[in-house]
Order: C-alpha cells, then structure tokens, then sequence
C-alpha cells in the first residue's frame, strides 16, 4: 500500500484533538479565579436593621451599604465585642483604598476625603453604634457610639 492508511490520519486527529485540550484545561487551571464583590441593593436590609441589635455580620452588610453609597444614617445596638481592627478589616475587605481614620468627637471632618471615620478602639455588647455619611459622591463614613 502506498500512502498513509486511514487509521493513521484518524491517530494523528485524534492526538492534535487531545493536546488543544489538554493545552485549554491547563490554561485554564493555571488562571486565578476572579472573586467579585457582591452588587446588591442594601438599602432595604439598612432600614430594616436599623434601630435593632446587630451582630457583626449585619455590620459588614451595614457597612457595605455605607460604601457603596446605598446607606445615609443607621442607629444600632451591638450584640457583640466590635474592635477597630474588625471594622477596618471589613472596610477593607470592600474597598482597600479607604483609610479608616479614629477621631475624638462624632462630627465629619469639614473637608471630604473620602475616609472611613471612627472614635472607638472597641464597641462592647449593648452600646449604641451610629453610622453615617453625607449625601454627596465618595462621603466621608463616620461610625461613633452613641
């Protein structure tokens, strides 16, 4: 016979087939997966919560609501230990570029910055939390017990 026999031809489809897919699978294994931060309307869950006890889950979605500019002022009381170092973790988990600043009085700064303000080192179980942000593009957020 001279040539190539047809079940040579159908080995070599079948090997070019098997090595574009093994080149895709370790593409695509090599790629780190994208995490996207959750868009939902948080207005809602603001109204709803405020004026209740909250633990530190409704704070992180309080929280998200401030800085996604979905959330104007919220009253609360804690049901939990709450430290600095929570509050500027979950900030950031949001939004690394905000600077979580403390502050002595519970009053915005009179130039916008943009910044996450607080006047605690922690919150304890049963203090009253007051959030809130100006009603303008990229507030500055203050979070004061009350």
């Amino acid at each position: 016979m001279k040539g190539l026999s047809l079940e040579y031809v159908a080995y070599a489809v079948i090997f070019v087939v098997v090595v574009l897919v093994g080149i895709q699978l370790i593409k695509s294994f090599g790629r780190a997966p994208e995490i996207k931060t959750p868009r939902y309307n948080v207005t809602y869950n603001c109204l709803r919560l405020n004026d209740t006890e909250i633990d530190k889950t409704d704070l992180q979605d309080v929280i998200y609501g401030f800085l996604s500019e979905q959330c104007k002022d919220f009253y609360a009381t804690s049901l939990q230990r709450i430290t600095a170092a929570d509050v500027e973790r979950l900030v950031h988990s949001f939004n690394k570029n905000i600077k979580v600043i403390r502050i002595q009085d519970c009053k915005f700064p009179p130039v916008n910055s943009g910044n996450f303000f607080i006047n605690f080192d922690a919150i304890e179980k049963k203090e009253k939390i007051y959030l809130s942000r100006k009603n303008i593009i990229n507030s500055d957020i203050i979070m004061c017990i009350v």
